[in-house]
């Protein structure tokens, strides 16, 4: 059985205050999502977390300014949920208010995208650019390195082939 499956069918035996279980189950899916079509049934399923508790497990308060706050680690919200790749975190935050964060470096001068990039997320990499970070994909790093350079470096070829694609790379 594929991890999703598994994953669907452990939620189904969760009660909603049983979040931490199932972010745990969610992750273990993700990871172990191997190909295209799992990876879709990925995307799905992140849009079925509960944002404000994973929020709250990251040090954030959902009800409070997302622009302003910030993990323990110096991560806007919106790097955060980019870099961990929580697709349908990002897009709750764009929902409620912290849009401009798309574009916003954190405390190491990385983006949503550069963080995307780095873990190899095509997903959230091609939502960052359709929601208005294409310029994000030519940004430097404070070692001046761009979203190109990290995931060529960590492997990640279907996330370059498609920076390559856009054509700024």
């Amino acid at each position: 059985m594929a991890a999703p499956e598994l994953w669907l069918q452990a939620r189904g035996n969760k009660t909603d205050g049983d979040i931490f279980t199932d972010m745990e189950l969610y992750a273990k899916a993700k990871t172990d999502a191997t190909n295209a079509s799992e990876r879709g049934v990925i995307d799905w399923l992140s849009d079925r977390v509960d944002a404000e508790a994973l929020l709250k497990h990251w040090g954030l308060d959902p009800a409070g300014n997302l622009v302003e706050q910030r993990t323990t680690d110096g991560h806007t919200a919106m790097c955060h949920a980019c870099g961990t790749g929580e697709l349908g975190v990002a897009r709750w935050l764009f929902a409620h208010g912290a849009a401009e964060q798309l574009r916003t470096p954190d405390s190491k001068g990385w983006t949503p995208m550069m963080w995307a990039c780095f873990e190899g997320f095509l997903n959230i990499s091609t939502w960052l650019f359709q929601m208005g970070a294409a310029e994000d994909i030519r940004t430097t790093d404070e070692a001046q390195q761009t979203p190109l350079y990290w995931a060529q470096s960590r492997g990640h070829v279907e996330v370059v082939r498609w920076l390559c694609e856009v054509g700024n790379a």
